[in-house]
Formats: C-alpha cells, sequence, structure tokens
C-alpha cells in the first residue's frame, strides 16, 4: 500500500505476507515492485521510509540510497530518522528494474539480486514486528 505524503513523495508500507510465504521472497518483491512501478510514471516521484539510526546498519544493509529528512521518530525498540530516496533509485538498487514480475515470482533472477531482495524485506518486516514483541516480551518479565 502506498500513502501520499507530500507532493511527489510516498510512504510504502512494508509487503507483509503469512509466516509460510516470508521465505517467498520473488513473490513479496514482485508486489513491491508493482507498487514502485505505480509511483514511478512520475518523473520525481520519491519513497520516504524510516531507518534505524545505528550507523553501521545504514551502510550495511541493501546500499538503499538515501537522503536524511530532519525527523526523528522513536518507539519502545529503537530511534529511527526518516529518508527519502528517489523510486527510480530504489528500484534499481533492488535490480527490480531489470526484472519483470512473472520473473520475480519464479525466482528467476540473479542470486545477488535476491539475496540483496531478502535482506531488504527481511529487514523490513523484523523491524515491522519491534512493537508487537517489545511489550510481550516485558509483559512475560
Amino acid at each position: 500500500m502506498t500513502h501520499a505524503i507530500a507532493d511527489g513523495s510516498y510512504a510504502v508500507s512494508p509487503v507483509y505476507a503469512l509466516a509460510p510465504e516470508l521465505t517467498n521472497v520473488g513473490m513479496i518483491s514482485a508486489v513491491f515492485k508493482e507498487a514502485l512501478d505505480q509511483l514511478s510514471v512520475q518523473p520525481n516521484a520519491e519513497v520516504c521510509y524510516w531507518r534505524p539510526r545505528t550507523p553501521r546498519w545504514l551502510t550495511t544493509c541493501c546500499g538503499m540510497p538515501a537522503s536524511n529528512v530532519p525527523r526523528t521518530c522513536s518507539s519502545l525498540a529503537a530511534r529511527y530518522n526518516t529518508y527519502r530516496a528517489p523510486v527510480q533509485k530504489v528500484l534499481s538498487t533492488l535490480s527490480l528494474d531489470k526484472t519483470s514480475t512473472p520473473e520475480l515470482l519464479a525466482h528467476a533472477i540473479d542470486a545477488a539480486a535476491l539475496r540483496e531482495q531478502a535482506l531488504f524485506h527481511q529487514t523490513i518486516h523484523v523491524g515491522s514486528m519491534a512493537e508487537w514483541i517489545v511489550p510481550r516480551a516485558c509483559a512475560r518479565s
């Protein structure tokens, strides 16, 4: 799901999947690609997303392009900065610009691209669950 947050600026929800489908990176990437493809018809469209403020994570996870937006959000799990990146750059960083949706669904893509997509989507998935996990862990202590 995409959410317009400003002119040409969008937030893209994580692709949620049932537990048995979490390893189906091709399907998750195909859904994400479709959302980005719809946004890419606008020449200057950008995607906004949160990243943990941890510098090492910023430099190692997927080499995702970003420019920092001066906005910070805190949760029980971490502090996040808001980042934005051009849609076309996100598509190319994840190799989604040269891969069709049927190829993604069939996992008929380069192994390195599949690894990058898996790392990206699973990181987003785990990060989105922090709010669910922390209160339960605290309740058990």
